[in-house]
């Protein structure tokens, strides 16, 4: 499968805020300053997209960062230009890409000193001696506010209770809603590109989803999608995320995450973690089987210790045997290892599903180190 033409990130300081202004009309007047780190600054009436403020902005409450590409609103907190984009035309993460992406011009048109800065960048991005992190995406958490209506709240309690998809969850309904998860009825995933002509390969899917936002501390970085209809094109996965997700470099909890002392549980798939919050456990979860060394090194964090509940397939217990290897020097490690009637795949929601009883599971969990 072709992967999408343009990410975000990789253009993204490219783009030119003048012609993305004069398209979008969003600034209006406005006042150009310099804030004290030496960036420019345009300040201006915020376009107020989710409509949070009364009677409009009449002051000024809005300002855009023209060296950093982001912005932000007293009133309506701040993101990227790619979640403006969003909001404003109503656009999915890919086609706001695809928009943003014609304003940020092609390397042949820059200058040369221009050219020879970035790719003195690039090439200090890829030295071995000293690896930049990539930057987090950055997203203003009204987006999800488009999904959070009553019909849909009303959707998402009919997954939960299988309606939907035949297959009862039971998550704790109060949990889902305080994690912001949500239903979109009509959710949007481009399709594959043509490697050499760029053009997508056929047209775009829409269908039903529920949305697990994915947050850091309090910043929303993305948000996957759990594709519901059993009958769409072979291209959709059951997951996918938004543009520049960080599934390599962070670990996924809920935000409604239990304190106390006892270990964070580490499974594989969000909906999971949530499931486990509800029922009184703290828990983390790594986006599928594999644990890279970034999240091995944020569990190390966990001093009370972590329970491992590894999927019932060979990708998850490799992995888990693996990371055990690593956290036992640090950290106390335990293990949840699947018992003779599990069926494949099975992780602790679904044993949950099935009857067992979940935190007997957790709380006789093998005791590693």
């Amino acid at each position: 499968m072709s992967k999408r033409q343009h990410r975000y990130r990789d253009f993204a300081p490219r783009i030119d805020i003048d012609a993305f202004l004069e398209a979008t009309e969003i600034l209006g007047v406005h006042e150009v300053k310099e804030n004290r780190h030496g960036e420019t600054e345009l300040i201006g009436q915020c376009p107020d997209p989710w409509g949070l403020h009364n009677n409009g902005d009449t002051t000024g409450k809005f300002a855009l960062n023209v060296d950093k590409k982001v912005y932000n609103c007293w009133v309506c907190a701040g993101g990227s230009l790619l979640d403006l984009t969003m909001a404003i035309f109503d656009m999915d993460p890919d086609d706001a890409t695809d928009y943003l992406r014609q304003f940020a011009g092609d390397v042949r048109e820059m200058s040369d000193d221009r050219f020879v800065s970035e790719m003195e960048a690039l090439l200090a991005k890829l030295s071995p001696a000293k690896p930049e992190e990539e930057p987090l995406p950055y997203y203003n958490a009204n987006i999800l506010r488009k999904w959070s209506t009553t019909e849909n709240e009303d959707a998402l309690e009919d997954w939960n209770d299988g309606y939907l998809d035949g297959k009862k969850r039971s998550i704790d309904f109060d949990t889902l809603i305080a994690c912001g998860v949500s239903f979109a009825p009509n959710a949007v995933k481009h399709a594959p590109r043509d490697k050499k002509t760029g053009m997508p390969l056929e047209d775009a899917y829409e269908g039903p989803a529920v949305i697990f936002p994915h947050f850091v501390g309090e910043r929303l970085v993305g948000w996957q999608y759990r594709w519901l209809s059993e009958d769409r094109p072979k291209w959709v996965s059951k997951y996918t995320n938004t543009p520049d997700f960080p599934k390599r470099s962070t670990l996924f909890k809920p935000r409604q995450c239990p304190a106390g002392p006892l270990p964070v549980v580490i499974v594989e798939s969000g909906p999971t973690s949530i499931f486990l919050s509800g029922i009184g456990w703290p828990s983390r979860a790594t986006f599928g089987g594999s644990i890279t060394p970034e999240q091995l090194k944020l569990l190390r964090r966990f001093q009370q210790g972590v329970i491992f509940a590894p999927d019932n397939d060979g990708a998850g217990l490799r992995s888990c045997v693996a990371a055990v290897d690593y956290l036992e020097d640090f950290i106390p490690v335990s293990v949840v290892l699947p018992e003779d009637h599990w069926a494949e795949k099975d992780d602790l929601l679904d044993r949950h599903i099935a009857g067992d009883d979940v935190d007997r599971l957790l709380r006789n969990a093998e005791r590693i180190s």
